[in-house]
């Protein structure tokens, strides 16, 4: 491709941003791996260690400063960003709308909805400027089916949907693509921390007309696609990769 991506949420080695970032790298695009935790220097280097290129830079996209710092700094060194990836997300709010905990459904609005708007809103200069852009944005079936216990997973997620729409009618004319991927059920790190209940997971799983979790390699196949030449004329979808979960009860 020849293209520099910036992937947020990139921390994790069994994430759906790692996996991204590996896919995209091994069809030659420059990557750059952000997020606020550590393990993006340790997946930037597996990835120049199997030929790819591949830059850390570690920050939170809560901050304006932090966003706007790091695409400066992508700008100087690499010379732009022509693709961007938000993938980062966290689910802390477990519960019931009445018994959630009000500062930590700002915190999850804050990294799952507002983060993607500052980068979004700092990457789309670079990309008018060059008549070209990739966003592709990760929601979740979550944000159209609904998830008793994550409410503000669910609230996030919807109106990342939303702004995944308002960016590709504001940006077509420019020849930039905006999509956003709805995933189902996809086997993550936070499944296997056991994060949710073991019983719940599996009624989930049973769910899934395909029986089973998707992967994160099958997430970044999908991107590739969309940040390639052959989806020019894709923009403001909501791309469902689920196995078939939102098709509803089997």
């Amino acid at each position: 491709m020849g293209k520099v991506a910036l992937v947020t949420g990139a921390a994790s080695k069994k994430g759906i941003g790692a996996a991204i970032a590996r896919g995209l790298a091994a069809e030659g695009v420059i990557v750059v791996l952000t997020d606020i935790a550590d393990g993006i220097d340790e997946i930037a280097s597996d990835i120049c260690t199997t030929g790819g290129r591949a830059i850390a830079l570690k920050g939170d996209q809560c901050r304006d400063e932090d966003v706007a710092q790091i695409v400066i700094k992508v700008e100087r060194e690499l010379g732009g960003i022509d693709i961007l990836i938000n993938a980062a997300a966290i689910t802390n709010n477990l519960g019931s709308i009445i018994n959630m905990d009000p500062q930590k459904w700002r915190k999850e609005i804050d990294v799952s909805l507002t983060g993607p708007y500052l980068w979004v809103r700092s990457v789309l200069p670079l990309m008018r400027r060059n008549r070209w852009g990739r966003i592709v944005n990760i929601s979740s079936t979550n944000s159209i089916l609904g998830q008793s216990g994550v409410p503000a997973y669910v609230a996030a997620k919807g109106g990342l949907n939303s702004l995944t729409k308002q960016v590709a009618l504001e940006s077509a004319a420019k020849g930039i693509t905006c999509n956003a991927l709805v995933l189902g059920l996809v086997a993550t790190e936070i499944y296997q921390r056991g994060s949710f209940d073991k019983n719940v997971v599996q009624k989930m799983v049973n769910a899934v007309p395909m029986s089973r979790m998707g992967t994160a390699e099958e997430v970044s196949s999908v991107t590739a696609f969309l940040c390639s030449h052959q989806a020019s004329f894709i923009t403001g979808a909501l791309i469902t990769v689920d196995g078939g979960m939102s098709l509803g009860a089997q």
